[in-house]
């Protein structure tokens, strides 16, 4: 009985150990996988949110998981886990990354944004965009249905990123985005305060303000403020009918006529699309006038004495000659020639010259000038009232007092105000393209070929005089 009670207790004290031991057993296991556990997760996270692992601390610590080193550390040191983070990598190709970079070059900062003045001395450069029609008098259904068309006339995409357009009074001042461009020889249309200025038709973009009918004019910049065209109404706007409420059209000379056909949906003009035949006047009636083939109306205008309005004045002249000295300093002339099979009326056009530090000053005004045309294809000669010696009779003289110099430019301004053609050289500030080169002795600046390439120092060399010829 004794020996079965000892051996009862035998078994009884080895079962408490193995039960002990078994603990300790499965509690270190435990610590250990705890512990990996919570390592692996720290390299995960860190890892998520970029951070070096060795600096990274959880959370939720469990005590069996902490290193003697995080135990020693203060419990408000200890970051709080953040979210999962997700990243998502988008590979690029050569040239993607190429036009991602050359999109953002282009992109100005809004810093480096000029503000353009509506006062400025500039002539316009007339490309690569041009105001080419205007309804400043608005339509049949409201006067303020006001809208304003600009042409790429260049065989080129033009971004308008940076350009500005403002009236006189600046009360109408539109900057444009990179979100404007104009197609080659495309359109784009700005309507006032709301799309509804021209039914049926989206606008490209709105502004606010509006155009008076008298004393007006609007400027287009690009984004260096370099004068890029401009129309001004001195008092009255070049072109336009408000009794009928017919639109400013653009001839491809520059110049302005007004709306000539029969109107749509109380629209009196062209918008976003081509512009209406201009007309002649004639002593009896109106003739057609093609801008794209003059020839077309060659035989029609023989038969009766033509003349371009003033108002209209859709001819484009150019300056052929020019003789700064001669027998004397002031043996002076200018030529000026008709391309056209057109006659042109001189009404209202004037000639200014601008000096060598590009102050102006008036050479042949207005006054001159009334009056006096130019035949189809024909040379008109211009000289000075007393100082011009040449053979051939001059069709206008200005006076004495006024003269041109070498390192001046002579500027042909028409009926609107628009400048039509101008030639500086040597020195000059003022010139298309390239100056010409002051003339020698005894020679005048003459255009070759009568060439117009918008460029003086190529159309220009110095030649014998040879007024009207």
């Amino acid at each position: 009985m004794e020996h079965n009670f000892w051996f009862q207790n035998l078994i009884y004290r080895l079962k408490s150990r193995f039960f002990i031991i078994s603990g300790i057993i499965i509690v270190g296991f435990s610590i250990i996988s705890a512990t990996d556990v919570l390592g692996k997760l720290k390299i995960w996270a860190a890892g998520e949110i970029g951070m070096p692992k060795d600096n990274f601390q959880l959370a939720a610590v469990i005590e069996l998981g902490k290193t003697p080193e995080s135990q020693n550390k203060p419990q408000n040191n200890l970051l709080p886990l953040p979210a999962p983070k997700k990243i998502e990598t988008k590979i690029q190709s050569k040239n993607e990354e190429q036009a991602a970079s050359t999109s953002i070059a282009e992109q100005p900062l809004i810093s480096e944004i000029k503000n353009c003045s509506f006062a400025t001395n500039q002539n316009p450069a007339h490309q690569p965009v041009i105001m080419n029609e205007i309804a400043w008098m608005g339509s049949m259904l409201s006067a303020n249905d006001e809208w304003i068309e600009l042409r790429n006339i260049s065989d080129d995409t033009v971004s308008l990123q940076g350009w500005q357009l403002k009236d006189k009074g600046e009360q109408i001042s539109v900057l444009f985005d990179a979100s404007f461009s104009i197609e080659p020889r495309g359109f784009m249309l700005l309507e006032r305060t709301d799309d509804n200025s021209v039914p049926a038709i989206a606008a490209d973009t709105i502004y606010v303000g509006a155009l008076s009918n008298s004393n007006e004019g609007i400027r287009l910049f690009d984004p260096e403020c370099h004068l890029i065209d401009e129309v001004i109404a001195l008092p009255d706007w070049p072109a336009g009918n408000p009794g009928e409420r017919r639109t400013m059209e653009r001839h491809m000379s520059f110049s302005w006529y007004t709306y000539t056909g029969n109107g749509v949906n109380g629209i009196n003009g062209t918008p976003l699309a081509e512009n209406s035949v201009p007309l002649i006047s004639t002593s009896s009636n109106p003739i057609p006038f093609s801008q794209t083939d003059p020839a077309e109306t060659a035989n029609a205008v023989s038969t009766s004495t033509a003349e371009i309005s003033p108002a209209s004045s859709i001819a484009t002249l150019m300056i052929t000659e020019v003789q700064v000295s001669g027998v004397t300093i002031n043996d002076e002339f200018i030529e000026l020639y008709n391309p056209t099979d057109i006659v042109v009326a001189l009404t209202d056009w004037s000639l200014k010259r601008k000096s060598s530090s590009g102050t102006e000053y008036s050479l042949v005004p207005k006054s001159r000038l009334e009056g006096k045309s130019i035949a189809p294809q024909s040379h008109f000669l211009l000289a000075n009232e007393e100082g011009y010696a040449g053979a051939v009779t001059a069709d206008v003289q200005w006076a004495k007092s006024n003269t041109i110099a070498n390192n001046n430019t002579v500027i042909l301004y028409g009926p609107d105000g628009g400048v039509i053609d101008k030639v500086g050289f040597g020195e000059a500030q003022d010139f298309e393209g390239t100056a010409a080169q002051n003339p020698e002795s005894g020679q005048s600046l003459t255009r070759q070929n009568n060439i117009d390439s918008n460029d003086n120092g190529k159309d220009f060399i110095g030649n014998i005089p040879t007024p009207k010829s």
